[in-house]
């Protein structure tokens, strides 16, 4: 049974959604890489509290000090109506408990269906998501400029050490937002359709998001 009394109401369909289509191993998509189909791994694992701490991390942010101009929701949902503006050390923060770098974020919460959408899409060769690896990560980048979308999966490849099919670790999630990062990744995919077995050394500053 998933307690989300620790959730402040405003996050309760993005756990559902989570529970029921992330978390659920029968609903989750299988991510094809080139031409390989990989199983979809995401921690179970929780926090004290109940709840998973791949959630959590989806659902925040690193605590800064965004300019009104700047800041993530801008194009998705109205700054003012969420009350933590990406204050880590607000009264209201569910993570205080587990991390001191992070703040939950209603307009994350609201992008992991993103998560999905982006795997589809690229099963489907939509020419809507960029594809990558460095070392044993593997990026997908979806980009829809007509809905302002512009989402980032990153997974692991994990051998998997009982014979078994390897299989890829959700690590991270999120809008790509800030425009010096979206530039840093546009050069990435250049540089790596050019090149494939290139080392990507600019790509480690976004493995953390």
């Amino acid at each position: 049974m998933h307690q989300i009394k620790e959730l402040p109401s405003e996050f309760y369909l993005s756990y559902k959604y989570f529970i029921n289509n992330l978390l659920d191993k029968e609903k989750r998509p299988n991510v094809i890489f080139n031409d390989k189909s990989y199983f979809m791994y995401i921690d179970s694992e929780t926090t004290s509290f109940g709840i998973e701490e791949i959630y959590l991390h989806l659902i925040s942010i690193e605590g800064k000090k965004y300019k009104k101009i700047r800041y993530p929701c801008q194009k998705d949902t109205p700054v003012e109506n969420c009350k933590m503006k990406c204050k880590i050390e607000h009264i209201d923060n569910i993570l205080n408990c587990v991390t001191e770098r992070r703040v939950q974020c209603i307009n994350r919460a609201k992008q992991l269906k993103h998560i999905i959408k982006t795997i589809e899409l690229n099963n489907n060769n939509s020419p809507l998501v960029k594809t990558w690896e460095h070392d044993s990560y593997i990026f997908f980048r979806y980009q829809d400029f007509t809905k302002y979308i512009d989402y980032l999966v990153l997974f692991q490849y994990v051998k998997n050490e009982q014979n078994k099919k390897p299989y890829l670790r959700l690590v991270t999630a999120y809008p790509i937002f800030e425009k010096f990062i979206k530039e840093k990744f546009d050069e990435v995919y250049q540089d790596y359709i050019k090149k494939p077995s290139c080392s990507l050394d600019r790509v480690t500053f976004c493995t953390s998001k």
